[in-house]
């Protein structure tokens, strides 16, 4: 018998557009956006799928961005697939969406604890102190050691997410996280600044903390439907005073992904089904836990192939280990744009060469998302063009464009787009 666990993302998972076609599809999925836009007062539909990069990244529109679409793809799964899950986990703001999606948290509250939490976490980013980093390529070990020595007294840095052996993320004080990456560099990590990110599960958001519970005791909570782990614990939620508690320790400790894979893979867990809008979680569980099926239900080929599974009478999902498509290329290829760090000082270079081509990103994603059918193989090689002319802009170093542009056809399982863009033949 198979076991499900049902997987919430966490920052990083945003683009404009995300969520539109299960909105289009399902009344249920709409139904979560308008009554979000009713809470607070703004379209969160046109904000995601409209809107501007640079208003959905802001830290008050993102997060509840990522609950939202979080939120609509579990309804819209449960509305046409129904089974449920053994077990719930989200990363970082992910846990609530969990907890809410297993009936823990009332919607509405959720939409308001998570507004309130962004609010309090762009607080501390506008004191401009704080930093987080991706770092890949290392150890544990070796991480915990450097942020050690780059701490100094009212300047510290700490592992904020583990993910997988060898993923992490360090956030802290921009001094001492700027020390900690030429440290990380120096012995052969990658890193990939987190830009304008507030610094989550870290001893800088200790006081955003202690101003979350104040407001999550103004609300009351239930015992979660099915079994929700906590990040900062790797703990199942056994009463409702345990979010009081966990939900505050979240902000300031780091998240223990691995930890909480490994403990779903002790308990016989045979597939996952991420409920939000790209395939981050989902591409860590094929990494990492190759025995173990692995979806994303906001992406179209997923969400197909599942639901040709129960069509075809085959009972339980017995799916495949991950599914990678063209759609996973283009938004790799946006997140690469954005996180990775600008060397160039030019404003109208940076007009030209970085915003310019991110736009017609965005442009060939729509169009991606409204009709698979549309897009040809050409658009598909513009885009790692696109992305090979905001790399050149941004003055990324020869080694590094290598590198991420492998990472992204090798994990996104196209590695034959390599041999037909010239640029890339030249690095080989």
């Amino acid at each position: 018998m198979e076991k499900a666990a049902f997987l919430f993302p966490g920052q990083g998972s945003q683009y404009i557009g995300m969520g539109s076609s299960l909105y289009k599809e399902h009344a249920a999925a709409r139904l979560v956006f308008e009554e979000a836009s009713d809470l607070l007062g703004k379209d969160f539909a046109h904000i995601c799928f409209s809107g501007s990069t640079v208003n959905l990244n802001k830290t008050e529109h993102m997060l509840l961005a990522i609950f939202l679409v979080s939120v609509a793809t579990f309804r819209a799964y449960m509305e046409e697939v129904g089974q449920e899950p053994s077990y719930c986990a989200g990363h970082s703001l992910g846990e609530i969406s969990a907890l809410t999606c297993s009936g823990a948290i009332q919607f509405a509250d959720a939409v308001h604890i998570v507004h309130q939490r962004s609010l309090l976490a762009e607080r501390v980013a506008d004191h401009g102190e704080g930093a987080m980093t991706v770092v890949n390529g290392i150890q544990e070990n070796q991480i915990r050691n450097i942020c050690e020595m780059s701490s100094r007294v009212g300047e510290p840095v700490s592992l904020a997410c583990i993910n997988s052996d060898v993923q992490f993320v360090i956030a802290g004080h921009y001094s001492a996280v700027g020390r900690a990456e030429d440290q990380i560099a120096s012995i052969g990590g990658q890193i990939t600044p987190l830009l304008m990110s507030p610094p989550f599960h870290s001893a800088l958001m200790e006081e955003a903390a202690v101003e979350l519970e104040t407001v999550l005791k103004s609300y009351t909570f239930e015992k979660p439907r099915w079994p929700v782990i906590a990040n900062a614990t790797v703990s199942v939620y056994n009463e409702p005073d345990d979010i009081y508690r966990y939900l505050r320790m979240q902000l300031t400790q780091p998240v223990r992904w691995k930890e909480t894979m490994d403990f779903l893979k002790q308990r016989q867990i045979t597939k996952t089904i991420e409920m939000g809008p790209q395939s981050v979680l989902t591409n860590l569980v094929a990494a990492n836990y190759p025995g173990v099926q692995s979806y994303s239900y906001g992406q179209a080929d997923d969400r197909l192939h599942l639901l040709k599974k129960i069509g075809s009478g085959q009972g339980e999902i017995q799916g495949k280990s991950s599914v990678y498509s063209k759609e996973s290329l283009v938004k790799r290829c946006l997140t690469a744009a954005v996180c990775t760090r600008n060397r160039n000082m030019n404003e109208e270079e940076f007009l030209a060469g970085v915003i310019g081509p991110y736009e017609q990103l965005e442009e060939i994603e729509r169009k991606l998302e409204q009709d698979h059918s549309s897009v040809s193989q050409g658009d598909f090689l513009q885009v790692l063009q696109l992305l090979n002319t905001i790399f050149h802009t941004k003055k990324v170093p020869a080694a590094i464009q290598t590198m991420r542009f492998g990472q992204i056809l090798e994990e996104t399982g196209n590695q034959e787009l390599a041999d037909h863009l010239p640029f890339l033949q030249m690095r080989k």
